[in-house]
Formats: structure tokens, sequence, C-alpha cells
């Protein structure tokens, strides 16, 4: 994912699984951890859509103070973490 630190590598690998829709012909890749439902074309139209994702959890949700987070935010706070590591205040 792309912060405005610079660009921040998984430390521990995890895979989201594509399949295909073949009534619509999408690409669809589904990950329960992120809330993650998305659908597209192309893989590469995925892969773009997958990234802004993550960006985006990390900017509203790592960067938030604990207080203002839900009980399941927190937990995905603590997900994200663990796996991109560093500061939860480096957007």
């Amino acid at each position: 994912i792309l912060t405005s630190t610079g660009p921040r590598l998984a430390l521990q690998p995890f895979e989201i699984p594509v399949s295909l829709d073949e009534t619509e012909q999408y690409l669809v890749a589904v990950y329960p951890p992120l809330a993650l439902d998305l659908s597209a074309r192309t893989r590469q139209e995925l892969t773009i859509m997958i990234e802004e994702d993550l960006e985006a959890l990390w900017r509203n949700i790592v960067t938030a103070d604990d207080t203002c987070l839900a009980p399941d935010a927190r937990t995905l706070k603590e997900w994200l973490l663990a796996r991109f590591g560093g500061d939860a205040h480096a957007a």
C-alpha cells in the first residue's frame, strides 16, 4: 500500500482469493477480514481497486485514535498493523 511516508509492503503475506463470476464475466475478490467485496472486468482493474481500498483503510482506520474506533475497527487496525507494521500514525 502507498502511504504518505512511502510504499509499505506486507510483512506477513496474505492472499485475497479471486474468482470468476461466469454469468457477468467479472473477476471477484472477497476477503472478509478487510470487508473487501470487489469486482472488475480485468485483473489489473481489480488489483488497482484492492490497492485503493487498502490505502483507504490505512488512512481511515490505522491512523485514527483508538478511542474513536468501534471494536471491529480496532480489530481491523490491529490486523493491518500486524501485516504491514510500522507506526499507526505514519499515514
